[in-house]
């Protein structure tokens, strides 16, 4: 599993190489997100997984790292390679939120 910390995901946004996948629920989303990213809740992720695009590097994130490792190893069984998890997620994120 490719990981990075919330730091090293800072620094990747800043640089603009990111696309940040947020897999908490509708209502964690609303209450403080990453700028930019894009939201489908774990719940609804079965359905929607197609949405992710396979040629972009996908940072997954949820509120502690532990949905976005199930959404991971979903997505790398439907044969996404550009996965990364961050770990710590956003309990750890420390940088600025979109309301």
């Amino acid at each position: 599993m490719k990981t990075v910390t919330t730091e090293q995901l800072r620094e990747l946004i800043n640089m603009q190489q990111t696309l940040v996948l947020d897999v908490r629920e509708e209502w964690e989303y609303e209450e403080g997100h990453i700028e930019g990213a894009l939201n489908i809740p774990t719940s609804q992720f079965v359905e929607r997984f197609r949405e992710v695009p396979k040629d972009e590097n996908v940072f997954i994130i949820c509120e502690h790292a532990v949905r976005s490792k199930s959404v991971y190893h979903f997505l790398e069984e439907m044969g996404y390679e550009k996965i990364v998890d961050v770990a710590g997620g956003m309990s750890e994120w420390g940088g600025a939120v979109c309301l």
